[in-house]
């Protein structure tokens, strides 16, 4: 994993903590495994080879801008 990776991780994290939910309750909304869900948090499993629809589903429950889960940045913030 590089460092945009493990960024995106710790974007992941921050959100669902801030929503309050748990790594089950994403990933149930995501429709993917918890396992799966666990690898992306921890900067394990790059969201780069992620479906769009899993990428999508998780920008939803997480209440993130696309950009910011691939880029770990807002879009106005890519300069």
């Amino acid at each position: 994993m590089d460092e945009a990776d493990l960024t995106v991780a710790a974007v992941i994290r921050q959100a669902r903590i801030m929503l309050g939910y748990t790594q089950m309750d994403v990933a149930e909304m995501a429709d993917m495994s918890w396992g799966e869900y666990q690898r992306i948090e921890y900067g394990k499993r790059s969201v780069r080879n992620m479906s769009m629809k899993h990428g999508l589903a998780l920008c939803k429950a997480l209440h993130l801008d696309p950009y910011q889960l691939v880029f770990g940045k807002q879009w106005s913030d890519l300069e």
